[in-house]
């Protein structure tokens, strides 16, 4: 896994995205991700008519969210409290990176990779690995993926549980990279679809930054 996510990244994407409430509400929204794993991830938002709608950066151990829409600007020590902010469910922004790669979350754990059934086995292996991030504990429920999808079961720090699913259809550079990632929460569900995908030979500090017009907003601290 780790050789995987070294040929995989630092890489950039472009996602539509669609996200759905418990009335059927939906919103469509586009997604321009730059990551350079394992702790350096940028994410705007854009409107459908490429307007951004936001900024999100997250580099090290600082996480910021900048909503336009309300002139607001969200930090926090953790990301999992603002991606919650932008899709309904908290998930530490590095952990969906990984899975947008089709990786499982080993460089997010502190104990060892765990023994996974090889996909082409035929076993649907189901492990679960516990993980002590600053005071929270998370558990993922990892099944190993069956023909074109693959499923995780992750539970973040308040209990709730998120069901991801990963539909691949075709490679990208010789390595399967999930095309639409589908994410069912409690109260959302949203789905990302990708729609350009590149490999970087290397990405720009100074791009996981926030603008200069971002640190004029009202200012919010999120705890964890």
């Amino acid at each position: 896994m780790e050789e995987r996510l070294k040929r995989l990244e630092p890489f950039q994407a472009l996602y539509s995205a669609r996200l759905t409430d418990p009335q059927g509400r939906t919103w469509h929204t586009k997604a321009v991700l730059i990551v350079d794993l394992p702790d350096r991830i940028r994410l705007e938002i854009l409107s459908p008519t490429n307007q951004t709608q936001g900024v999100l950066v997250v580099s090290g151990n600082k996480a910021s969210l900048w909503l336009i829409s309300d002139n607001t600007l969200y930090t926090a020590p953790d990301s999992a409290r603002l991606m919650g902010l932008l899709m309904g469910w908290d998930a530490p922004a590095p952990l969906l990176a990984s899975l947008l790669l089709g990786c499982l979350p080993e460089r997010d754990l502190k104990s060892p990779a765990p023994s996974i059934p090889a996909a082409d086995s035929g076993e649907m292996g189901v492990v679960t690995v516990q993980d002590s991030a600053g005071s929270s504990r998370r558990v993922y429920h990892v099944r190993q993926r069956t023909a074109l999808l693959e499923k995780v079961i992750l539970f973040n720090r308040d209990g709730e549980q998120g069901t991801i699913v990963l539909h691949y259809e075709k490679e990208t550079d010789g390595l399967a990279v999930p095309d639409v990632l589908t994410l069912e929460s409690r109260d959302n569900q949203l789905r990302l679809s990708r729609r350009a995908f590149e490999i970087l030979e290397s990405a720009d500090p100074a791009l996981f930054a926030l603008p200069p017009a971002a640190f004029q907003a009202n200012r919010i601290q999120m705890v964890q």
